[in-house]
């Protein structure tokens, strides 16, 4: 039976790249046991790519950057879990519950150590994040989960693709990839909300068309307005910055933090996705890591039978998030942008 021998570097408690180092040297015997196919293949597959933590370059910096990432990739998969419902055979979930969660635990995680950000207050970025719902996105995006179709639609969006160059790149089964909107959005509204104005293109080099040709705003749905303004909402935005900001210290998001003092209901997410950040704190120095880490994460899980299609999803909104957050943050931390590899 495998156990992840996990670093105990904290974000929290580390400064400098020899702090951040000496940290990682420091074992930590993690009690949670992979009992199935996937997680035992994604403990090897994270043991196949680590890095040597000496030779890497420009630690803290890259470090934080992937701290903020982790933030917005749980923020959008703790989005997903909370929204999604069955109804006649069919999985809903409701985007604007994953895009609020998604920018605002990225908002709060960043405003923690960057102060050149927009100090807007979080009732100001709460009433941005509605006005964006309202003008992009109707209430639910579908995913069929019945006769082994598992088609997610998205006809209703008009969150657009034009001029993105990241979303090509997700190698996402072909039956979720409209989970891909999650990523675009993310970057959308943090970048009109967030991100100091005299930042060249908001941090991002993806250019997106926030008025596409073309395409008509969406019918919200009956009750949509109700839904955006219900205390059941506003309670879920509020609790959420309120955990990250919890798990925040000096240094960034800590995401062994959050998963130890809120974990996913699922264990099989709670696991992936605390293995999936040991990977990026490992591994990742660039997209083109990032890119190549997400698609063997999916494939990876895509090749067994042991998530099922809601807890598939979950863990790919996570993912598809975190290549668009990563572009967002390290163009702004470094100031260039690293495009991912060409498939």
């Amino acid at each position: 039976m495998l156990m992840l021998i996990a670093c105990t570097f904290s974000l929290i408690s580390c400064s400098s790249d020899e702090e951040l180092i000496s940290c990682i040297e420091a074992p930590q015997m993690n009690t949670n046991k992979y009992d199935n196919k996937t997680l035992q293949e994604l403990v090897s597959f994270n043991a196949s790519i680590k890095r040597d933590i000496q030779t890497r370059s420009f630690i803290s910096r890259l470090w934080k950057t992937i701290a903020k990432v982790g933030a917005d990739v749980f923020g959008g998969a703790v989005g997903f879990g909370k929204s999604f419902e069955i109804r006649n055979g069919k999985l809903y979930y409701d985007l604007a519950t994953v895009l609020t969660q998604g920018s605002s635990y990225s908002r709060k995680a960043a405003q923690d150590v960057d102060a050149l950000l927009a100090m807007n207050s979080d009732d100001d970025f709460f009433d941005d994040v509605k006005s964006y719902c309202r003008e992009k996105i109707s209430f639910d995006d579908v995913i069929n989960v019945g006769n082994n179709s598992n088609y997610l639609t998205c006809n209703t969006s008009t969150i657009s693709f034009v001029g993105d160059s990241l979303y090509s790149q997700i190698m996402i089964p072909s039956s979720m990839e409209c989970l891909l909107v999650t990523g675009i959005a993310h970057n959308e509204i943090l970048e009109d909300n967030l991100l100091n104005p005299s930042f060249p293109n908001g941090g991002s080099n993806n250019e997106l068309n926030n008025d596409p040709p073309g395409l008509d705003p969406p019918d919200p749905g009956e009750g949509y307005n109700d839904h955006l303004e219900s205390e059941e909402f506003s309670e879920l935005y509020y609790s959420g910055i309120a955990k990250v900001d919890s798990c925040c210290g000096i240094n960034g998001f800590s995401y062994q933090t959050y998963l130890i003092n809120y974990p996913f209901e699922s264990s099989n997410v709670n696991q992936t996705m605390g293995l999936f950040m040991d990977a990026m704190m490992d591994y990742v120095e660039t997209s083109s890591d990032l890119v190549s880490l997400v698609n063997n994460y999916i494939s990876i899980i895509e090749s067994n039978n042991d998530f099922t299609s809601e807890e598939r999803a979950q863990i790919y909104t996570g993912l598809v998030i975190s290549i668009y957050s990563f572009n967002l943050w390290y163009t702004r931390e470094f100031g260039v942008f690293l495009p991912p590899i060409q498939l």
